[in-house]
């Protein structure tokens, strides 16, 4: 196992190069990269616009500006912001907190509440309780994040209605006054409904992928040997088929985990959530080259330790998987 880890860290970093390189000559090649902005969407004048081109290397054919781009990287330089001067790392780590807590909560309650409900649905399947649970999360599925997350505004927060949360932001505009506790309460508050609709975003998925897994697993031959020994209802389930039920689901949890980094676009720019997935809307604006690229290489690191993780859970859970 030890082999194939240091073998898969190896194989990482070709396909790490071709993930950078492949962004890089997107930003690079796509149009409007004249168009600079800079702090706070000034625009900039043709003398300004030149000479941050040359400070940055924007002037430079893609494949050198690529290469120096590598060689900083390589010595942990994400280089400095083109909107603001300002060291890239800074800023995102200015606003990954908030991202992670964010995207990290809703992460939690969607595997807390959709493993259950898979397990009961799948329990009780062909019943009224299944039935109804498959109609609810269908019907969640089909309702896009941003429509839900303005009707939740408009009902919950918006004043027409019951107005009983904040709509926007991470804190009141009194929230300096409040004490401790309060602040902690105003800023929980502020974050309700966003990690509602990250949560519901992925119930519904999550929930028939659990349903489905443990199905399977009832079906196969060791729970009808343990059912036949006589076993209870309970220790089947809980004690035999969960574990191995469970299985699929580390490979889903590898596909989520990456989005701690990127963040969710659609919701911080919704509730105005100064998150790192405010700041890459607000670098694309910008043409800031280098905040793209720190951001695309932090997610594209956490993807591929996240199934290398995977797999290696996958060995650890189940002594049938042999990693060669």
């Amino acid at each position: 196992m030890i082999t194939y880890f240091f073998r898969r860290l190896v194989l990482m970093v070709p396909t790490l190069i071709g993930i950078t390189l492949l962004t890089f000559m997107l930003i690079r090649l796509a149009p409007g990269l004249g168009a600079m902005g800079g702090e706070h969407g000034r625009a900039l004048s043709v003398q300004e616009q030149n000479a941050r081109k040359s400070l940055y290397g924007l002037d430079k054919p893609p494949l050198t500006a690529y290469a120096i781009w590598l060689g900083h990287l390589l010595r942990g330089d994400f280089g400095d912001s083109s909107a603001d001067h300002r060291p890239v790392l800074d800023k995102i780590g200015e606003r990954l907190p908030l991202t992670l807590f964010l995207n990290g909560s809703s992460l939690l309650l969607t595997f807390a509440i959709a493993v259950p409900l898979g397990i009961c649905s799948a329990l009780r399947r062909g019943k009224l309780i299944d039935h109804s649970i498959s109609i609810f999360l269908l019907v969640l599925y089909c309702i896009p994040t941003f429509v839900a997350a303005l009707a939740l505004i408009m009902i919950v927060a918006g004043g027409d209605y019951l107005n009983l949360l904040p709509m926007y932001g991470v804190a009141s505009f009194d929230a300096e006054t409040l004490s401790l506790p309060g602040r902690i309460v105003d800023y929980l508050l502020h974050m309700l409904l966003p990690i509602t609709c990250l949560t519901y975003l992925g119930l519904a998925s999550l929930t028939r992928y659990s349903r489905l897994s443990l199905l399977d697993v009832l079906a196969r031959d060791f729970v009808r040997t343990a059912r036949a020994k006589g076993l209870n209802d309970q220790a089947v389930v809980f004690r035999h088929a969960l574990r191995n039920a469970l299985m699929p689901l580390i490979t889903l949890l590898a596909l989520e985990i990456p989005g701690l980094i990127g963040g969710s676009i659609i919701i911080e720019q919704l509730f105005t959530l100064p998150g790192t997935g405010h700041l890459v809307i607000q670098s694309i604006n910008n043409r800031d080259t280098n905040v793209i690229m720190a951001i695309t290489t932090l997610t594209a690191i956490l993807t591929l330790l996240s199934y290398l993780a995977a797999d290696m859970l996958y060995a650890l859970s189940d002594p049938r998987v042999r990693l060669q």
